[in-house]
């Protein structure tokens, strides 16, 4: 009698586990799609930034970003992101930087993506005569459907 009911006991955790329904899988990430989309945000960053544009730019941003750009201090938020922007045009008024996308890495999960590249700037300092160039890395999170830039770290090749 014990047998019986434990080979019962068995057969029914089999069936039971048969009729599970599969579990939920993701679905897959388009990582072409999302580089792509990455890639595009970046032209339109550097659209902004030529036009001194700080909605434009900021628009590409989550709330709580940070920057730590070559040659200025770490900045967070909108805000003290605004301001430092305002600061560097003020500053040095016929700048003209430029930057070009190297790579794009999105992440499995299709949540993160990390861009790295290389840039230039030209007519800086305060004749205007000066440049300077180097990489950046820029690190973007999918907050609401929507990428956003959460930090961008670049520095200066210059010795």
């Amino acid at each position: 009698m014990r047998m019986r009911r434990a080979a019962l006991l068995v057969l029914t955790g089999f069936m039971v586990a048969a009729c599970a329904a599969p579990a939920p899988t993701a679905p897959a990430v388009d990582v072409a799609a999302e580089e792509a989309a990455i890639r595009a945000i970046s032209v339109s960053w550097l659209e902004a930034e030529r036009a001194k544009n700080a909605d434009g730019i900021l628009a590409n941003f989550a709330a709580d970003a940070a920057v730590a750009w070559s040659g200025d201090a770490p900045a967070a938020g909108h805000d003290a992101i605004r301001a430092l922007l305002e600061k560097n045009w003020a500053a040095e008024p016929n700048a003209m930087v430029t930057w070009s996308t190297e790579s794009v890495h999105v992440s499995a999960s299709g949540d993160m993506a990390v861009e790295q590249g290389s840039w230039s700037t030209t007519g800086t300092g305060a004749d205007g005569m000066g440049s300077d160039q180097g990489k950046y890395l820029t690190f973007f999170r999918k907050i609401d459907g929507a990428w956003k830039v959460v930090a961008d770290n670049s520095s200066s090749s210059a010795q």
